[in-house]
């Protein structure tokens, strides 16, 4: 609870019997000044809850490790500090590691060496094997992250929220792109994948600053990989793909033509919404469009279907007020289903389609507002 939140006190005493300051008790105090080693050796505090003392300007003070009275280590939550003056950092050394333990550097605004210095091109050298589960999360100052053995084991979240962060070199065997590897590392623009890379994890490069992706090589894309990437215009898939989950593009402005090679056997909902692409060509061994994926793609203008449809999900295609053509290959004979709102208001479809008199859709619901003709034919 905000308990203070945007008060103007300009000075803090904690009581004896106070050990904890819950989640954004002193947020946007604008006038509260405090050095935060001094003051919290003075008091008995053993938790500091997230978001605590988030946008309060003038709290500073630079630590690795807070303790109260008692000499006790201080529980800090990730974004306590949040907008202020703290300056969290912690000293990394490589002699003797193997590895990076879980969280071990995880929300620090500063990462130092051994003699003091500043780490802001952080290289992990080949002794370097494991990089534990969010272990570099939340590290503000770091810039750049080059792993260098090739057999490096990576966990999730592991350089997730590094907001700084513009340029990561991977390992040259990593396979799988752990889950939410850079998520919300909104400065980094490119990310380059070695031919070993084979799947991405979800949420991987989830809200990133990433501008164009060769996925060539590429054979399973995660839940949300590349989701709200508000920079990502350009993808180009080879045919090595299998599977694009669940809003693995969605709300990511990619243009042009997206072609989806055959080796594609399915695609997650909402996969594509609110993207910019204009063309659209799905392949032979994709049988069944899900709900919402190509949904408010306004400038999408042609589908090209090269093979045989089953079923068109849900608001499918809602709100693409542009798309004026489906070309069907192989005629839409097959299609057993399509959902509601699948073309809601798909205003410029003024096209004629045959549909097999199975077919179950219910017309008012899913051809809302679209100026498409349907035939019936018996099969």
């Amino acid at each position: 609870m905000a308990a203070f939140g945007n008060a103007g006190i300009s000075t803090l005493t904690l009581g004896n019997k106070i050990t904890s300051i819950p989640q954004r008790c002193f947020e946007v105090c604008k006038n509260l000044s405090l050095d935060v080693e001094s003051f919290f050796k003075n008091t008995m505090i053993t938790s500091i809850g997230d978001s605590a003392f988030i946008n309060s300007p003038n709290i500073t003070g630079e630590y690795e490790d807070l303790y109260n009275s008692l000499s006790q280590k201080i529980s800090v939550a990730g974004m306590a500090f949040a907008g202020t003056g703290v300056i969290r950092q912690k000293i990394l050394k490589f002699d003797g590691r193997t590895s990076i333990g879980n969280s071990e550097f995880a929300n620090r605004t500063r990462i130092v060496d051994g003699n003091g210095r500043v780490i802001e091109d952080l290289v992990l050298p080949d002794s370097i094997t494991s990089i534990g589960p969010s272990a570099f999360n939340g590290c503000s100052g770091l810039h750049s992250v080059t792993i260098s053995n090739p057999n490096c084991s990576i966990g999730n979240n592991a350089f997730a929220g590094c907001t700084a962060l513009t340029n990561v070199i991977l390992p040259n065997n990593i396979v799988d792109i752990p889950s939410q590897f850079c998520n919300n590392c909104t400065s980094l623009e490119n990310i380059t994948f070695p031919d070993s890379v084979k799947t991405v994890g979800s949420m991987a490069f989830r809200n990133t600053g990433i501008t164009s992706l060769d996925l060539n090589k590429i054979e399973s894309i995660g839940t949300q990989s590349f989701h709200v990437c508000s920079n990502l215009k350009k993808v180009d898939f080879g045919d090595c793909l299998t599977i694009i989950g669940q809003r693995a593009f969605g709300s990511s402005p990619l243009e042009g033509h997206i072609i989806l090679p055959e080796t594609v056997t399915g695609i997650g909902s909402q996969a594509f919404e609110y993207s910019e692409i204009t063309k659209v060509t799905i392949g032979t061994k994709i049988t069944e469009l899900p709900s919402t994926c190509f949904r408010y793609c306004e400038v999408l203008e042609e589908v090209t279907l090269e093979g045989n449809l089953t079923s068109i999900g849900a608001s499918c295609f809602e709100e693409c007020t542009s798309l004026n053509s489906i070309n069907a290959k192989k005629g839409l004979l097959s299609l057993q289903s399509i959902g509601d709102a699948a073309f809601i208001n798909c205003l410029s479809l003024d096209i004629t389609v045959t549909l097999s008199d199975t077919c179950v859709f219910n017309r008012e619901s899913a051809f809302f507002n679209c100026p498409i003709s349907i035939l019936r034919k018996s099969n």
